[in-house]
């Protein structure tokens, strides 16, 4: 019995040990399991930053003419009706630029969480304008209401960047994040349509689309809250502590783009016979050229201007400009088109909206191969021709005509453009910039994507003002406006090949021109 005892004492070490040694993988496993759960979170959250920016954006476009114009009176004016569109890229394309740095200084998580809780300020707000009947108390809030995703947005991209090494975890996020732009412009459109035409009694009579403002306000609330629980803190900042924020770039730009995009905005309405319209236009001018002045003689600019030098990067930014002018006019007057023409409502417009989401995915998803596969250079191309299709489809589709036959396809080649353009965009851009400036390529495109979008409204509507006879030609008017996008984005196309020439004369000029066209299609 003793000696029983005593074998079962000396083996009792190595029992304990083999018990151990086996439990380790299972730790590991259940640790590697539950910090993939969080990151997958975190990633999710970054991901609906840009869901909920065109959320934004959607909620508000397909209802505009019918509801929104209705509870403000301004049905009979397309000038007023595209500021409601307009303010709100404004302000995410102004903003945008500074933010990136804020994140840089006072840390990522942290500003996109304000950005959140501004968000859902500002869009419980935008919907209490209701009761002051004011459109341009409206167009301020929506204007503030653009300030949150401009935060958002470059903040989430780094926090993304920096959960994932290179490789296949950081593509499949970056690919979620844009799939995420169709399918938060096609939720927004619907919920908003839905409350539109709901029997729940509104706040204020024949304003019932005001509750889709509402529920987006509380859904912000809560990504605020998981926002803060499940992001990864910033951790140590210790190497940021040299960065500066170019505070008089700040001050010079915001408010010269501000009131450059106003300018060209408000005279939709008033004309160009109002002097004040003349004089913003000219001191937002005034302001960017000090603005130009200033990022020479900043330590830190905000912008340096040195990215300007390369030939490749001022073509794809024309690119970036004219292709999504050339969307954003083609997305508002491809729905008025429908609507004002061949009267459609809210929600049949977004059953036929919905080829926008699911070709979303795909083009997203394939985005990144047809890069890999053909270079940035080509698939500029494609995008380019995909905008110019697209708004040509809308700009000369006869109005008794099936929606199948145009429209349909335009929303289809249009969705494609879209997701070609930024990824194609931003590889090429982020090749011809030094190491210390890759963190602008995003940045400076998402600027100038929104930017367009608002200014290109702008001078749309100016446009159509000009053309449909005081309004008694409705369809003059968007035929008009649907013809200055044609113009654009045939503008981004011969920037695209142009670009592409260049690329190929410098290619066949190197040492090693086979070496050099495949490093042209690298996303390195």
């Amino acid at each position: 019995m003793r000696e029983a005892l005593e074998d079962d004492q000396v083996q009792d070490p190595m029992e304990k040990s083999n018990s151990a040694a086996s439990s380790e993988p299972s730790a590991k496993r259940s640790s590697s399991t539950l910090n993939f759960i969080k990151d997958g979170a975190a990633i999710l959250i970054c991901v609906s930053c840009m869901l909920f920016t065109q959320v934004g954006l959607g909620a508000y476009l397909v209802i505009t003419k019918e509801f929104i114009a209705e509870t403000f009176g301004v049905q009979g004016s397309p000038g007023q009706q595209s500021w409601i569109v307009a303010a709100f890229s404004l302000s995410v394309g102004t903003f945008v630029l500074p933010s990136g740095r804020l994140g840089d200084i006072y840390g990522n998580k942290r500003i996109m969480c304000i950005g959140f809780a501004w968000y859902s300020l500002w869009s419980m707000v935008t919907g209490l304008t209701v009761y002051t009947r004011s459109i341009i108390f409206f167009d301020v809030c929506r204007a503030l209401q653009g300030i949150a995703p401009a935060l958002m947005l470059p903040n989430a991209v780094a926090i993304i960047g920096r959960t994932f090494p290179p490789g296949i975890k950081k593509a499949i996020s970056f690919a979620l994040f844009a799939a995420s732009a169709p399918n938060g412009f096609v939720v927004g459109v619907l919920f908003s349509s839905l409350f539109a035409q709901s029997s729940v009694k509104a706040p204020v009579s024949g304003a019932e689309w005001v509750w889709s403002t509402f529920v987006l306000s509380i859904a912000l609330f809560v990504m605020f809250g998981l926002a803060i629980w499940i992001i990864p803190p910033d951790g140590d900042r210790s190497d940021q502590k040299g960065i500066g924020f170019d505070y008089w770039g700040a001050l010079t730009a915001v408010p010269g783009l501000i009131l450059l995009n106003f300018a060209w905005n408000q005279a939709a309405i008033v004309t160009w016979k109002n002097g004040y319209v003349c004089a913003l236009l000219a001191v937002g001018v005034i302001l960017l050229g000090v603005f130009a002045w200033v990022e020479t003689r900043i330590a830190q600019p905000l912008l340096p201007l040195t990215i300007f030098k390369n030939v490749h990067n001022n073509l794809m930014l024309g690119c970036v400009a004219t292709g999504w002018s050339t969307f954003g006019i083609w997305l508002l007057f491809s729905i008025r088109y429908i609507q004002d023409l061949r009267g459609v409502d809210a929600l049949e417009t977004v059953s036929q909206i919905v080829p926008f989401c699911v070709v979303g995915w795909l083009g997203a998803a394939i985005s990144p191969i047809l890069i890999i596969k053909f270079g940035g250079s080509w698939v500029t191309i494609g995008a380019m021709f995909s905008f110019l299709i697209a708004i040509c489809l809308v700009a000369f589709e006869p109005v008794k005509l099936t929606y199948w036959a145009m429209h349909f396809v335009s929303y289809i080649i249009a969705t494609l453009g879209v997701d070609m353009s930024f990824p194609a965009a931003s590889v090429i851009i982020s090749d011809h910039l030094p190491r210390e400036h890759q963190g602008l390529a995003g940045s400076l495109i998402n600027t100038l994507v929104n930017y367009s979008i608002a200014i290109a409204l702008g001078i749309a509507a100016t446009v159509e003002n000009h053309v449909n006879n005081g309004g008694k030609d409705p369809e003059a008017g968007i035929r008009g406006a649907c013809y200055l996008g044609v113009g654009l984005s045939a503008a981004g196309v011969m920037l695209a090949l142009i670009n592409k020439i260049i690329e190929e004369v410098e290619i066949r000029r190197s040492p090693d021109p086979q070496a050099a066209r495949e490093a042209g299609k690298s996303l390195e």
